[in-house]
């Protein structure tokens, strides 16, 4: 059974977009599923005591250590009989990797796993809905589309118990609309259609509840949002196509924003490490776009880095604490999809990484307090859905709570396969209490860690990163 879709604006396929609703005819129903994502070989991690029998260690030496790319090295001074490689550099197998895993050529991060794992479902199944982690450390799935209808509602996901909770609805029910919360702030629910395409902005804070915001300066749906590293929060594309605006908390209006160089409705956005913002895919009102372009706050201009390996539009994009941006599911012209890939600002390329279990497009996606990427809702050929997958390891803890000087048993899945895990108490870059090995499927077996005699009492957390994946993690703990 397809999903209720109401008009042809909500089909995956990017035809000649009208946006006179009465106009809208409906589509028939997608069939068409597919993996699309292409396995990283993992193997087993690379061996850095041996050397091959050919070199002696002097010869090696003068090899790998000359500032240049010569013998069999895959890269400069490292790879084929050198030191493995790190994530960026070319590569031909997996040895050639600090991480064990070598995709087109290149040294990538480990992947698959980590991979996607089922969460709690939405006690409802919503899709064209948006979605922020607040400052309470929750994920907020805001408005959207369910039974039938747009709505106001507002669930709140915990990843300390995974659990959903039904919150204080929108004041006005939408979809296709933006969202995204500020640092410690508020959240900003942004535009959408309602009867007709919304300018107005709900903003919900502890202290106020909802209130409403300075309203966009174009109304419009089908947008992309994002916070930029200037604390700004952007309002990017939609059925205006390329018009870009910003907002600054606390200011009287929205201000508009250098247009983009093309057009995106129904696209995604995500601020990368480098502090730019980041437009990606989406369509142009006549296909399926893979184009990707990045905004410097500061100078002001957009200008286009690589595209992604897949067109997508109606897919879900999220800034994970591994320095990457990952484009979730979505859609081409013809087919649901279930491929995820990942963008590494630093390297310019984007790799595919681990698939979901489910193909979905009108979905949202969050990184939560846990460091994990959650994938919420959505629609796929099954209907409108309520099934929610995270990406990234798991982390344990065990007793959740204690006194300092007592020893706690730490312990977790999905990390890469035959990676070192280190683990930190209370402060992601603080010391390393604890160090374990996965096996071949990304297991942590328990072990000891003793919670540091200084730690002052009240709420903290638990950080675990292992050394192929490099995918940071943590779990919550109560310092009695």
């Amino acid at each position: 059974m397809r999903p209720p879709i109401r008009s042809a604006r909500r089909a995956p396929i990017a035809v000649s977009l009208a946006f006179a609703l009465a106009g809208c005819t409906d589509f028939g129903a997608l069939t068409a599923q597919y993996e699309a994502s292409v396995p990283i070989d993992l193997g087993a991690p690379p061996d850095l005591e041996s050397t091959p029998d050919s070199l002696a260690p002097a010869d090696l030496m003068s090899t790998c250590m000359d500032g240049t790319k010569d013998g069999d090295e895959t890269d400069r001074d490292c790879g084929g009989s050198c030191a493995p490689c790190d994530v960026g550099k070319q590569c031909k197998t997996a040895g050639d990797c600090t991480t064990a895993a070598c995709s087109g050529a290149l040294c990538v991060l480990a992947t698959g796993p980590p991979g996607w794992l089922p969460a709690a479902p939405l006690p409802v199944a919503h899709f064209e809905m948006a979605s922020a982690l607040f400052s309470d450390g929750q994920i907020y799935s805001l408005g959207g589309y369910a039974n039938g209808a747009i709505v106001a509602d507002v669930l709140s996901y915990s990843s300390t118990n995974d659990t959903w909770s039904t919150g204080v609805s929108l004041p006005t029910a939408r979809s296709l609309h933006g969202a995204a919360a500020i640092q410690n702030g508020a959240i900003y629910v942004i535009g959408g259609l309602s009867v007709t395409a919304l300018a107005t902005v709900d903003q919900f804070s502890v202290a106020t509840g909802w209130t409403s915001a300075p309203p966009l300066a174009a109304a419009r749906y089908g947008l992309a949002a994002t916070v930029g590293p200037d604390g700004k929060l952007y309002a990017i594309g939609g059925n205006v196509y390329s018009a870009v605006e910003s907002y600054t908390p606390g200011a009287a209006a929205w201000v508009k924003v250098t247009d983009l160089t093309a057009k995106r409705y129904l696209g995604a956005a995500a601020t990368g490490v480098d502090g730019r913002v980041y437009a990606i895919g989406g369509n142009d009102g006549t296909v399926v776009v893979d184009t990707v372009e990045a905004l410097l706050p500061a100078a002001g201009t957009w200008s286009s880095v690589a595209s992604m390996k897949t067109p997508r539009n109606f897919h879900a994009a999220a800034a994970a604490p591994d320095g990457r941006i990952y484009a979730i599911g979505g859609a081409d012209a013809t087919t649901y999809l279930y491929s995820v890939e990942a963008y590494t600002p630093a390297a310019n390329a984007w790799t595919t990484v681990a698939s979901l279990k489910a193909a979905r497009w009108a979905h949202a996606a969050s990184v939560g307090a846990d460091g994990r990427i959650y994938v919420i809702g959505g629609a796929n050929v099954n209907g409108v859905i309520v099934g929610v997958e995270a990406y990234g390891p798991v982390a344990r803890v065990s007793p959740s709570s204690d006194v300092p000087g007592m020893t706690i048993m730490v312990s977790g899945s999905n990390f890469a396969a035959h990676a070192n895990v280190s683990v930190r108490f209370g402060d992601p870059a603080g010391a390393v209490l604890a160090t374990g090995t996965t096996d071949s499927k990304g297991v942590l077996a328990a072990m000891p860690l003793v919670i540091p005699a200084t730690q002052p009492s009240g709420p903290t957390r638990v950080y675990f990163v292992d050394d192929r994946s490099r995918y940071p993690v943590s779990a919550a703990f109560t310092v009695n």
